[in-house]
């Protein structure tokens, strides 16, 4: 089951705009056993997470799977969500710099690229970057839970994904 669902640029303004969110789910395979939704994330940040739904049987163990609907989201800027954050086109010049600089010369070769990534992403994400939060996603999450028409959710995130839901439950407990 795939939806789009769009949530405002800014919760407290929403004339500004708007993010269509990619959403997928996977349903409860033993609806006499299911318990409700479960909203997954795979952190990054900056990647989509849908494919947690597409390959959920994958990823969490059978009790889960009976139990909860598995939902598997792209958040803003992220997967096939819109708009989209595009930086840059082409990732190897960055890769290619000394992450953990030893000398003056790596040190400005990392402070350049950065300065250089951060106006490109700038130049052609601008417009949405200030709407791009831990935060914002965090009221989306909460958006997607009230549109199911859950009270509670249950959730899971892997690595960023834990950050994203301890501002989640700060925010909404």
């Amino acid at each position: 089951m795939c939806a789009d669902f769009k949530v405002p640029y800014d919760y407290d303004n929403p004339s500004i705009g708007q993010f269509t969110l990619k959403l997928k789910m996977h349903k409860a395979t033993e609806p006499s056993k299911r318990v409700g939704s479960m909203l997954v994330n795979p952190g990054g940040p900056g990647f989509g997470g849908t494919f947690l739904a597409d390959t959920a049987t994958s990823y969490f163990g059978g009790a889960l799977i009976e139990a909860f609907d598995i939902i598997g989201w792209d958040p803003r800027g992220t997967g096939e969500s819109t708009p989209f954050v595009d930086c840059i086109d082409n990732y190897d010049d960055y890769f290619a710099v000394d992450p953990t600089p030893q000398t003056p010369a790596e040190k400005s070769a990392l402070v350049d690229a950065t300065r250089l990534f951060s106006e490109e992403c700038e130049k052609n994400s601008g417009e949405i970057l200030p709407y791009i939060s831990t935060n914002n996603t965090a009221r989306d999450m909460d958006a997607i839970r009230a549109a199911l028409g859950e009270d509670k959710i249950t959730y899971f995130g892997f690595s960023y994904g834990s950050e994203l839901g301890a501002t989640w439950i700060t925010m909404f407990p």
